[in-house]
């Protein structure tokens, strides 16, 4: 979460592609502007995730080529990570192949 002025206006941004085909959003949000998210596998889960100094580096710059101005380390206000359990047959490698959707348990 960022400060508004990054964000030069009202209305939010999605960015439907990004340069690894993530997506990312910038939403205002009570004169703030959240922006996110990351899409990162991992092995093990944590009753408190953490958000990784890599995925704070890919929304910082990709955000920043589209923001009124580039945001950096030093301009987050919050930040905000958690895990997101996805359900899909173990052969699927990719996990943005995934599906989005709940699946009830069998």
């Amino acid at each position: 979460m960022v400060d508004q002025s990054f964000l030069g206006g009202d209305a939010a941004i999605m960015i439907p592609k990004t340069s690894d085909g993530r997506v990312l959003f910038a939403v205002p949000w009570h004169g703030k502007v959240v922006i996110g998210t990351t899409d990162t596998p991992m092995d093990e889960f944590t009753l408190e995730p953490r958000a990784l100094e890599e995925e704070i580096r890919f929304i910082l710059t990709t955000a920043g080529q589209y923001l009124k101005k580039q945001p950096r380390r030093e301009d987050i206000l919050s930040v905000f990570a958690g895990l997101r359990p996805l359900a899909a047959p173990k052969k699927m490698r990719k996990e943005r192949k995934q599906k989005r959707s709940h699946e009830g348990i069998k």
